[in-house]
């Protein structure tokens, strides 16, 4: 539209030249008064040519027009004071200045016009850019939320389902979030192809306006190109800002989408690991005759808590008389077995497995060698695996709930933390040992010398 308009402009017309005016030579731009030809000069002196003042053209006109007032042949006077003839005086054209003044107002009024509608184009374009950015953001923000939405649906009935169903929608979600991983390149690709043609479109446009500026005059011309030009400048310069923002946020959203992916693969193979561990689960009750004085056994032998003192107990030998023990009633010879005990808040407390031989009466150590393969709390600070020589259980956390899982083929036991469902430790119980017998669920509230804890061992 813009050439279309400049293209119906029409030269500007050359001013008339009264005849007795001739120019001689070859003026520059900064002439302001046409000259006499010869014969002129010879006729006239240089004082008896009106002065034509320098200024606007409306001055101009003025001027020419107060000159034509009055007498139709203003006398002239040369220097010696002699009047000149009228016909040495050259004639002035009465309109031409004039019509000069309008057509330059009317460029003037183009220019201004055809500069109006460049801006309000720009100012057009440049106000669409942060509403497709906006809804683009949007559309973001609603497709992650659904997202997460999605996964914690998934994550609820996948909590409720084992085996085979476990599985297949395992992969179906991995299928969705990689589709969705997949999508969002696209639209981010396709973006970034409206944003380079949108850079080209704006390009071709300003250089359109440089080339029309570049045939302008005037100094305010100039400034109104210096100001649109820096005006597109830092409009192009925040919006590649804003992409850069945009995908780095987009950035963040695949690492978050990726770490909860393995963190949803990680809690999907421990929930797998449980549920086989479930079905092994047996039942186990404590045997209050194996139990220490002070421990107390409740009548479903399924807590034992530290009583503080010595009670009246029958006397036998299987009955610990020396440390705060208490075995279980079942024993095992074969077979996977696994059961779980809540261990609260206590300080101090020791859980694991031992043999049907092990010393009774005295004082012994936790060790395999002994026919104990247990780990315990001590004090409320550390926790334990009592082999041979005492292993720190790095990174164990508090523990609540422990579950231990018996494998007589394996010729193994291993202690979880049952809560995240993560392996603490795992005893070999093939060799080193000098005990016999069955495999038997052992049981301790902690050190005779501790102070007691009411709160009890509870088999879960």
């Amino acid at each position: 539209m813009m050439r279309s308009c400049f293209s119906q402009e029409r030269e500007p017309e050359k001013p008339i030249v009264p005849e007795g005016l001739k120019r001689v030579g070859n003026p520059g731009k900064g002439s302001s008064s046409p000259q006499l030809s010869s014969r002129d000069r010879r006729e006239m002196s240089p004082h008896a040519v009106p002065e034509i003042k320098k200024g606007t053209v409306k001055e101009q006109t003025e001027f020419f027009e107060n000159q034509g007032k009055g007498s139709s042949s203003p006398q002239l006077l040369a220097r010696d004071g002699r009047e000149i003839p009228p016909h040495a005086v050259p004639e002035i054209k009465k309109g031409t200045v004039k019509e000069q003044t309008e057509f330059f107002e009317n460029q003037g009024r183009r220019v201004e016009e055809n500069k109006r509608a460049m801006e309000d184009m720009l100012k057009q374009n440049l106000h669409e850019i942060p509403q497709q950015m906006q809804a683009l953001q949007e559309a973001f923000r609603r497709m992650q939320d659904s997202t997460r939405c999605d996964l914690e649906h998934l994550k609820t009935h996948l909590h409720n389902e084992q085996g085979r169903r476990v599985e297949e929608n395992k992969r179906a979600m991995e299928d969705m979030l990689k589709q969705n991983l997949h999508e969002i390149p696209q639209q981010m690709q396709a973006l970034q192809e409206a944003f380079r043609r949108m850079q080209d479109s704006t390009r071709c446009d300003l250089e359109h306006l440089k080339t029309h500026l570049h045939n302008e005059q005037g100094r305010r011309v100039e400034e109104n190109k210096r100001a649109m030009e820096d005006m597109l400048k830092q409009n192009l310069h925040e919006i590649s800002q804003q992409m850069q923002t945009l995908q780095e946020a987009f950035r963040h959203m695949q690492d978050s989408t990726r770490r909860d992916l393995e963190h949803f693969k990680t809690h999907l193979h421990n929930e797998q690991d449980r549920s086989e561990l479930l079905s092994y689960k047996g039942d186990v009750t404590l045997d209050a005759d194996t139990a220490h004085p002070r421990l107390e056994i409740s009548t479903d032998g399924q807590k034992v808590k530290d009583t503080g003192v010595i009670r009246q107990v029958p006397s036998n030998e299987k009955r610990f008389d020396s440390h705060l023990f208490v075995l279980a009633k079942e024993g095992y010879t074969s077979g996977k077995h696994y059961w779980e005990v809540s261990v609260g808040r206590r300080r101090s407390w020791a859980l694991g497995l031992a043999r049907e031989s092990v010393t009774r009466k005295g004082p012994l150590t936790l060790c395999p060698q002994n026919g104990f393969w247990a780990i315990g709390l001590a004090d409320g600070r550390d926790c334990w695996a009592y082999t041979d020589r005492w292993t720190r259980l790095n990174g164990s956390g508090h523990l609540h709930k422990i579950g231990i899982f018996l494998n007589i083929p394996a010729k193994q036991v291993t202690f979880y933390h049952a809560d995240k469902r993560a392996a603490l430790h795992t005893f070999s119980i093939g060799d080193g040992s000098s005990q016999e017998g069955k495999f038997i669920p052992f049981f301790s509230t902690g050190p005779v010398t501790a102070e007691p804890d009411p709160e009890p061992l509870l088999i879960v």
